[in-house]
């Protein structure tokens, strides 16, 4: 059922609750910015004029780094980075983070040397996730196709990106929990269980 792991070349990570642990709490970062508790925060931001976004993105970012210099890597994810990379597979970040606090958290989890910064995509890059624009996108800079394509990520909407560009999906849930299951060919606790699946599919 997992064979395919294997066949893949190229590596497409979310973020927070991916390559990290999970320790946003974004219910209170959407009161700090005035933010309704429900809905999207991006989605959110692109409702308002444009003077107000900039005024609401800058206070965003500015929060989210403060967040980022106390990030930890998750569980697997350096042993399975290090697998990848003597793999001599393409390895990617997609998020709806900003770059400056993908700059951070790499730096503070000692991860820089996995990710080249052209194929490291923020919200900057537009339309965010759930669209698979970024995926496509960096597809595109590797001359690579989707069906070799697995993407990585704890909410549904990297699962749902994944699938938008006709790629693997692969969900990390802690807790075992898998609620976006419709969205995923491969459902995991940890980083640590793909790279055991990996070393499973290589023997």
């Amino acid at each position: 059922m997992t064979q395919w792991i294997g066949k893949m070349k190229n590596w497409i990570f979310d973020m927070d609750g991916t390559l990290t642990v999970a320790i946003h709490d974004f219910v209170a970062i959407k009161r700090e910015l005035g933010l309704r508790v429900s809905g999207s925060i991006l989605e959110q931001i692109s409702e308002m004029p444009k003077e107000e976004q900039l005024k609401i993105n800058r206070k965003l970012n500015d929060l989210e780094n403060k967040i980022a210099e106390n990030n930890i890597r998750a569980e697997g994810v350096f042993e399975l980075l290090t697998f990848l990379k003597n793999q001599n597979v393409n390895l990617g970040i997609v998020t709806r983070n900003s770059l400056e606090g993908v700059e951070i958290t790499l730096r503070v989890t000692d991860l820089e040397e996995f990710f080249e910064p052209k194929f490291i995509l923020g919200r900057e890059f537009e339309p965010h996730k759930p669209d698979g624009a970024a995926i496509k996108h960096l597809l595109n800079l590797w001359n690579a196709n989707s069906e070799e394509t697995v993407m990585l990520g704890d909410f549904k909407y990297d699962l749902q990106a994944g699938k938008d560009a006709n790629c693997k999906t692969v969900h990390i849930d802690a807790k075992g929990d898998f609620k976006f299951s419709e969205f995923a060919d491969l459902e995991v606790k940890s980083l640590k269980e793909v790279l055991n699946t990996l070393a499973l599919t290589s023997k």
